[in-house]
Order: C-alpha cells, then structure tokens, then sequence
C-alpha cells in the first residue's frame, strides 16, 4: 500500500503540470507548423546548413560540426515549412533514443523503477516550452550523453571521439574533458600523464577531423571570426550575472538592454568589471569543483559507485558552467534534462524525486520567463525580473544540494 501510495504521490503532480503546459505548447506547435514560423528562426538555421555556408560564406557562431545538424532536414526538403516540422521530428527521435539508452543503463544498474526515471526527460522539456521543440542543443547534449555511457562501458577511445564530435558541435562539452580524466586516473589508476598520449589523441581526433573539410571548403578566418563572437559578446539579460545587475538595480543602478550577438544583452556600470572577471571566476570555481569531485571519487570503493559519481560530477560540471556563464539561453537547460533520469543511479529514489521537482520548478519558471515575460524582462519591468530571479536563485540552490557526496546520502547504492 505504501508502494502504491508513493506512486500516486509522484505521478499526481506530474498530471497537473502536463495538463498545464502541455495543451498550450503543443497548440503552439501546431500553429507554428501551419504558419511555417519558428521560435528559432528556421531561414537561420537553413543558411547554417553546411552548402548554404559554403556557397554564402555565412558567419559561423556555432562550431563547425553543427552545420552538420543544421543540414539534416535539407535531406528530406528545402522548403521552410517541411524544414521546420522535419527538425522537429528528428529531435524527437534523438529523444526518444535518449530515452531508451537511459532505461538500458539504469536496468543494467539495477534501479528499481527505471522507467519512471527516464519519463521525466519528457516531462521536463515540456515544462520548459516551446524553446526547446526547436532547440538544437539537443544534439550535443545527446552526444554527451553517448560518450559516458561508452566511458562507463569501458569503451574508452570511442568515449573521447563521440565527446570531441560533441565538442565540435558545442563548445560547453569541454569542460567535461578534466571530468573524464580525473574519473580513469581513479577508476583504472592510468596515470596522467598516460592518459594525456593515450586518451586525448582521441578526443582531439573527434574535435579537429570533421571541422577541416568546414575550414578547408570555406575560410580560416571563420574560426578567428567564432573566437571573438564568444569573446566579446556581452551579458546576456537572463544570465545570473544579469539577475545580479537587475538586482542592484532595484537600488537605481542604471541598465538597458539592447539586442546584439543574437540574444538580448544587459548594459551596466559594472559590465566591464564582471566581462573581464567572469572567466577568471568560473576558472576558479571549476578547479574547486574537479578537486571536489577527484576527493568523492577517490571515497568511492566500488567501479559502479566510480560510475555514478561520473554521471553527478557531470551533472555537477555542467550546472557550474551554466550558473557562472555569462550567456544563459532556455536551451541551455537541455543539457542538465537529458542527462537527469541517469542521476537516478547517483541517488536514493527519494532524492532523486527531491531534485526531480526542483528542477521541474526551474524548467517550468523558464517556460515562464521565455516566452510569457520575454517582452517585460526586456523592458526590465520589476515584477518580470523577480521571477526571472527566483529562477536563477533555484539554479544556484540547485547547485549547492548537488554539492554533497551523493555516496554519503544514498546508503542503498549497489556494490559489487
């Protein structure tokens, strides 16, 4: 009876958010299929395509294997409407696929109710909208996930190139590369300066090969042209950063927000003060962090705790990077929902649904933010920007729960 109670309880609240979210999302959807239109512009990422940057010579703000995703659809057709609807259903697929890896490694792991785990990928990317119907960050993030599921199952080389494809399509995955190393050194005791020729080869394989026919068809100067873009682009205004200058201007620190490198930027007193220490801070933060993770692992007395606490440090790492960046977009959250239902193998099944419905609270905050108050956050309109804030606030308290060793908190982890 308990069981059955517990059962209820979860799934209760996941019924009252789907009839929420849901109908007007997929309303949304099927307008939005009709009409040919895009949350993300569809003409944009048809002219990232890869022949379309090739013949045009258009601007990469992607890395260079992402024209490979954007081209996708074109196999099927070229005309936006079949574009559009055709991007969609093969992120679906990619989802779907995420799914079923995630349930074949949590059923190898021995959790119980590991479907219940991986149903809430779907859950959380309804949650969160619109946006991510669209969102290619789905690409990579999967990519991700492939390449732990291949470290965990001791497919080390096959590890590293699929994370320098992922590398190759978005930059964030290479702050997974210390993860990677830090997680063999402890699990194998390969010594690191063996698994700098013996490891990395593999990862600057997946990363540099499929960008030189992109640079050798098209130009050099691309890369330097990528380079400075994220370089120099500013704070984007749903950023923590920007919740901390919107914050302060609730004191009458002046800001605007003007719309530049294809997300709307916060302008401040303080913007060249936080450009130029936001690196330096995230730099420091993440060298916490990997010590962090290298100190749990090195606890962990099991392979299989080694390979939970890989799928946390993961988790962990990429949640660092999105609360300290000084860019943060809706897809963004795509990284940390994908990989979710793994987490189930890191945590009790009651910690797990704890951190299910934080997350569940940030991801429908989101859908909140953008696109319901899009139109106020930008005009800095006070009530839009305290909800905009307690988003971000819950991604930081998010941070520090995960913080803990989850080995000291989930005493019913299998050993072998």
């Amino acid at each position: 009876m308990d069981k059955l109670k517990n059962k209820y309880l979860f799934f209760s609240p996941l019924v009252v958010l789907l009839i929420i979210v849901f109908l007007p999302v997929f309303r949304h959807l099927l307008l939005e299929a009709q009409d040919g239109r895009s949350l993300y512009s569809v003409d944009y990422y048809q002219n990232l395509a890869f022949e379309n940057c090739f013949e045009q010579n258009v601007k990469m703000e992607y890395p260079p294997l992402a024209g490979l995703f954007f081209s996708l659809p074109l196999l099927f057709s070229d005309q936006t409407e079949n574009y559009a609807t055709t991007f969609k259903i093969i992120l679906l697929v990619i989802v779907a696929i995420t799914m079923l890896l995630s349930l074949v490694l949590l059923n190898k792991s021995k959790k119980q109710l590991a479907w219940r785990a991986v149903l809430t990928l779907p859950f959380l990317l309804i949650l969160t909208g619109p946006a991510i119907t669209d969102c290619f960050d789905i690409f990579p993030a999967f990519l991700v996930i492939l390449s732990i599921i291949c470290l965990i199952e001791r497919l080390n080389a096959v590890s590293w190139i699929i994370l320098g494809l992922a590398t190759c399509t978005k930059v964030y995955p290479v702050i997974l590369v210390p993860l990677f190393c830090v997680y063999l050194f402890r699990q194998y005791k390969i010594k690191p300066f063996k698994i700098i020729y013996s490891q990395l080869p593999f990862f600057l394989l997946g990363m540099v090969l499929p960008a030189l026919p992109y640079f050798f068809l098209s130009r050099w100067d691309d890369l330097i042209y990528f380079i400075q873009y994220h370089a120099t682009r500013g704070i984007q205004n749903e950023s923590v950063w920007a919740s901390l200058i919107n914050l302060l201007g609730f004191w009458k620190l002046p800001s605007s927000v003007n719309f530049e490198y294809g997300s709307q930027t916060i302008h401040s007193v303080l913007n060249p003060v936080l450009i130029n220490i936001i690196p330096l801070i995230m730099l420091f933060v993440f060298s916490l962090i990997y010590l962090h993770i290298s100190k749990t692992l090195k606890e962990a007395k099991t392979s299989i705790q080694k390979d939970s606490l890989l799928i946390w440090g993961t988790f962990l790492a990429i949640l660092v990077f999105i609360i300290f960046n000084k860019v943060l977009s809706p897809a963004f959250l795509t990284w940390l929902i994908l990989i979710f239902p793994l987490l189930q193998i890191s945590y009790s099944r009651e910690k797990f649904n704890q951190l299910f419905f934080h997350l569940a609270v940030i991801c429908f905050l989101t859908f909140i933010t953008s696109p319901v108050l899009f139109g106020p956050i930008k005009a800095l309109e006070e009530n839009a920007l305290i909800v905009l804030l307690a988003r971000n606030l819950l991604l930081v308290w998010l941070f520090i729960r995960l913080l803990p060793n989850p080995l000291s908190t989930n005493v019913k982890i299998k050993t072998q």
